[in-house]
């Protein structure tokens, strides 16, 4: 019983130190890297996370993404990398990429309230994350296989 309560207690602060670095340093979205990218025929004006805080960080804490408008996450090899939806205000969909195409699409990812933090995760390793406002896959008709070009 004691060895159990040490455990939980350990994953405990595991969880909430992790959860206070990503908020420490976070970057104001005027100060972030922008590209254009096109994803299926459409141009789009993303925002770059390529650092931990900026990814940690994401799209929280916004009120409104533009209709042509989404985040770029860049990581520095291909893995499993789940996602939250931690301080949201509006549902995304995220688009799963490795190297330059869609693998996955995860469509009208809801706000999570509260403290319940479920998390999504790509179909295989993806070295690419784009957050788009829900319905914009959809919208876009993007499908697994199509292409994206970073410039």
């Amino acid at each position: 019983m004691a060895r159990t309560f040490l455990f939980s207690l350990l994953i405990f602060f595991i969880v909430a130190l992790w959860a206070m670095l990503s908020w420490i340093g976070r970057v104001p979205a005027e100060a972030l890297r922008k590209t254009e990218i096109i994803l299926g025929g459409r141009t789009l004006k993303v925002d770059v996370a390529e650092s931990f805080s900026t990814r940690a960080s994401g799209l929280s804490g916004r009120s409104v993404l533009g209709e042509n408008e989404g985040m770029l996450f860049l990581f520095p090899f291909p893995g499993i990398y789940s996602f939250w939806m931690r301080g949201m205000n509006f549902p995304l969909d995220l688009i799963w990429i490795s190297g330059d195409k869609v693998v996955g699409i995860a469509e009208n990812v809801p706000v999570s309230p509260g403290l319940s933090l479920p998390t999504y995760s790509p179909p295989g390793p993806v070295d690419k994350v784009v957050e788009l406002n829900a319905g914009a896959a959809r919208a876009m008709r993007l499908s697994v296989g199509d292409a994206i070009i970073i410039k």
